[in-house]
This record gives structure tokens, sequence and C-alpha cells, in this order.
């Protein structure tokens, strides 16, 4: 065989070589990429603290929607699965809580009735509660997905109990209560949420989002305790806008 006919079989087989060594190694990183991609399945508990914010966390008294409402917590249940390459869905079950600023509420029914004195005010705490259904886009990376997230769901709101002495001039005093009133309607949550793994199928997640939600309350009476009797008041909506952040653990599955 010619030298030259020798040395092209020779530099044909090693190209092949190359080759072939080349596309294994590409699909060994493939399948080590792949293995590092968290699974499209989901299930997991987050908790963490909830920051009401315009009427809801407001304490202007001369704003009818202002809530007086402090930070509160709140704790998610949730369920995801990455449907499709680029949009998943989600259902959560949310529930949360707010004190009330009941020094700042006294201080202002003080204000607004100077003919009296408003005296050991106390009033509950806000909680709601539902169940959201929506959608999410991931980013997928390595050990790691971030996710932007939508959600629409029904909520079960209260609006607390309130209770406060009136001392009138004669320097008698009356006992009044609203007592808690509860509704049920659509409230919304838009945010984003990253998982990032720990140890094989268990995830540490992290997530922030706002909360809108609007309950009407109907049937509401306010009671004079000390002379036994009561009035209807005006139905009255409570408007809840919260930024909720917090951490949480879950599980992975395919």
């Amino acid at each position: 065989m010619p030298m030259k006919l020798k040395t092209c079989i020779t530099i044909l087989w090693i190209s092949i070589g190359l080759t072939t060594s080349a596309q294994r190694s590409r699909e060994t990183l493939r399948e080590k990429h792949e293995e590092h991609i968290l699974q499209r399945g989901f299930f997991g508990m987050s908790a963490g603290a909830s920051f009401p914010v315009l009427e809801f966390g407001s304490t202007d008294f001369s704003v009818p929607s202002s809530g007086y409402a402090g930070t509160g917590s709140n704790l998610n249940f949730q369920f995801s699965y990455e449907a499709f390459d680029m949009l998943g869905l989600s259902a959560t079950y949310n529930i949360q809580q707010w004190r009330v600023n009941s020094a700042a509420l006294a201080a202002d029914l003080q204000a607004a009735n100077t003919s009296v004195q408003v005296q050991q005010l106390s009033m509950e705490d806000y909680r709601l509660s539902g169940m959201f259904l929506g959608v999410f886009v991931p980013l997928r990376m390595p050990n790691t997905t971030f996710e932007i997230k939508a959600q629409m769901g029904y909520n079960n709101g209260n609006l607390p109990e309130l209770n406060y002495n009136v001392r009138i001039s004669t320097g008698d005093i009356y006992r009044i209560q609203i007592k808690e009133v509860t509704a049920s309607d659509p409230a919304y949550i838009i945010g984003m949420q990253v998982k990032r793994r720990l140890y094989k199928d268990l995830l540490i997640t992290g997530y922030a989002n706002f909360l809108y939600s609007e309950q009407r309350y109907e049937n509401i009476y306010v009671y004079n305790l000390t002379q036994g009797f009561a009035v209807r008041a005006r139905d009255y909506t409570q408007y809840y806008h919260a930024i909720n952040a917090g951490l949480g653990l879950a599980v992975q599955f395919n």
C-alpha cells in the first residue's frame, strides 16, 4: 500500500475517533447538567412575615378604609407542576394574620369624639385564609429554579371584634362592642419564588409576593352592652394589601 494512502487512512481513523470522543463528552456533560436540573413536581410548606401597605396599613382616620393593621404572618401549603417547558400550574392554600394597632385607633377615635372619653379599646387580629390557583413561568438552572407567579382565589376574611368603653360628661360609662363579621371574596397574588436543592429531592424555597383582596362585610352591629341594645351599621369594605416574604422546605418529584 502506498505510503500516502496509509497516511490518509490513519488520519481518517484518528478523525473518527476524535469526533466520537467529543460527541460522548458532550453527551456526558448534557447528562450531568440534566441530573442537576430540578424536577418538575413540587410540594412544600413555607412561612414568613406579612407587611400591610396602602389603606390596609394606614392609620389615617380620615380615610374610611384605613385598616390600622400591623406586621403579621403568613403560612403557605403549595403544590406545583411544570406542565410545559415554560409554563407551570400551581395551587396554594394560604393563611394570613395581622395584629391591629389598637393604640393608634383609640387615639384617633378620641380625637374625633372630644365630648366623650374613649377607654380600654381592644381589637382582635385580622385573618385571611383561602385556596389560590394560578400559573408560573420557570427559569431552570442547575440545582435552582426561579419562578414568576400569578394566582387568584377566594379568601375567607374577618372584620375583627372591637371593644371599648365610652365615658360621657355625666360620668356614666357605656361598654361598646362590634362583634366579628366574616366574608368570602376574590383575592389575587403576584410575586416570585426561588427553589434551591439542599439534598437530593429536598429543596429550600424563598418567596416574595403582593396580596390584594377586597372583603365586603355585611350585617355589622354596634352593641351597647351596658344598656342592652344594638344598632346596625353600614356595610363596610376592607381592602387588604400586603407584601409577604419568607422561607420554606419542599420535596420534588417528576
